[in-house]
């Protein structure tokens, strides 16, 4: 899962970037204690890069989850976390998927290019999107 994203206003609302309605997996913003986590419900496990989002900034967020790995989180193309343990299967994702949403509240922050892949991205691809797409925001 990958966008670009930018704080209208710093708040402890949450807001998804994106999730799935049975609240497999997602990745969200808004949680007093980090700038953003990515959530694998299924198995129980959550990762999170922790700094506060400067109202106004683009930044690029991507999560990779593949069954039997570890989850990994990227901000600006560069890792800022990674679960310590290898993951189980989230029993596939087949409910809707939201973008922008978390339960009933809409997003405090704009998001540009939300993609989807049916894969876990590499690191060179992840610096690839970025690069290819920061002229866009930054």
């Amino acid at each position: 899962v990958e966008a670009w994203v930018k704080y209208n206003a710093v708040s402890n609302a949450k807001g998804s970037i994106f999730a799935d309605v049975d609240g497999y997996l997602s990745i969200r913003f808004g949680d007093a204690d980090t700038f953003l986590k990515l959530f694998c419900y299924d198995s129980g496990s959550k990762i999170a890069a922790g700094s506060t989002p400067t109202v106004g900034v683009w930044y690029h967020v991507l999560g990779t989850y593949k069954n039997g790995d570890n989850a990994r989180l990227f901000v600006d193309g560069v890792q800022q976390a990674a679960s310590a343990e290898v993951l189980g299967d989230l029993g596939g994702v087949s409910s809707a998927q939201r973008i922008g949403k978390y339960s009933s509240n809409f997003t405090p922050f704009i998001i540009g290019e939300a993609r989807i892949y049916n894969r876990a991205l590499s690191l060179l691809e992840v610096q690839r999107n970025y690069q290819a797409t920061k002229w866009r925001y930054l």
